[in-house]
């Protein structure tokens, strides 16, 4: 009989999503997104998507990350890893993101991971990130901010290509190694999907004074959403990549 409950419950939930098709007022030349999910997700993403579109759009964040330009972000943690900067990102993100799906899917069926992206076709994000939303508070706003900001990142296709369902990612986490407080030798924290999320997510706090504008910087280096490690006490572990990737250090600390 539980099982039934359950089976049923999947496929009321399933029955209830929508799609709809989202342009955003934020910013005038933003790609048309196409939202599934239940109609209370749906408003949600959408809330989620134009905030990140309104950030991507303000001079002063494309001004506050230039402060990070001298620290080199790795596209991937495998064989394929080159380095690029943060405001090349902002550049990309802003002139290549292509139209793509943002749709929910089910947390208990996927407990080990938030979300899941596919190069120009889009991103899924686990229904218990996407309602952290209505908490209403800016630290739980930020986490699905941070969430879609990261997931954006894997939805660019490589420089240059054309657009399709097997296009390669412009920034993934292939070998990426978790950082975390017993872990220090790592590199997840110095990919472009990890850093993106934080820059975002800060501005997103700095935007609704959750934090000061001067604690922009200390906020994206304490590794948002950990509060164990910063990029300060890390050391990047970059094996069998460029040697470009494999000279990526440490952040330098805030003064």
């Amino acid at each position: 009989m539980k099982g039934f409950i359950f089976a049923a419950g999947l496929l009321l939930g399933a029955a209830c999503t929508t799609s709809v098709l989202h342009q955003s007022t934020r910013r005038a030349d933003a790609p048309p997104l196409t939202v599934e999910a239940s109609p209370e997700r749906t408003a949600r993403l959408i809330a989620a998507f134009d905030e990140i579109q309104a950030i991507l759009e303000d001079p002063t964040f494309a001004e506050a990350i230039k402060a990070f330009d001298h620290q080199p972000l790795a596209t991937s943690a495998d064989e394929s890893c080159r380095t690029t900067k943060a405001s090349d990102v902002l550049a990309a993100m802003k002139t290549r993101l292509p139209s793509h799906v943002l749709g929910s899917r089910c947390s208990l069926l996927h407990p080990l991971s938030t979300a899941a992206t596919t190069a120009c076709v889009g991103s899924w994000i686990n229904t218990r990130r996407i309602d952290r939303w209505e908490d209403a508070t800016k630290e739980q706003r930020g986490t699905l901010i941070n969430t879609l900001a990261h997931e954006m990142t894997h939805v660019l296709p490589e420089e240059g290509a054309v657009c399709s369902s097997s296009s390669d990612g412009a920034y993934t986490d292939e070998g990426h190694i978790e950082c975390k407080g017993d872990q220090p030798q790592c590199n997840d924290a110095f990919l472009v999907s990890y850093v993106w999320g934080d820059l975002v997510e800060c501005a997103y706090r700095v935007k609704h004074e959750g934090i000061p504008k001067a604690a922009f910087r200390e906020c994206v280096m304490g590794l948002v959403n950990s509060g164990q490690v910063t990029r300060a006490t890390l050391v990047p572990q970059f094996k069998n990549t460029s040697s470009e990737c494999q000279s990526i250090t440490p952040w330098k600390a805030v003064e």
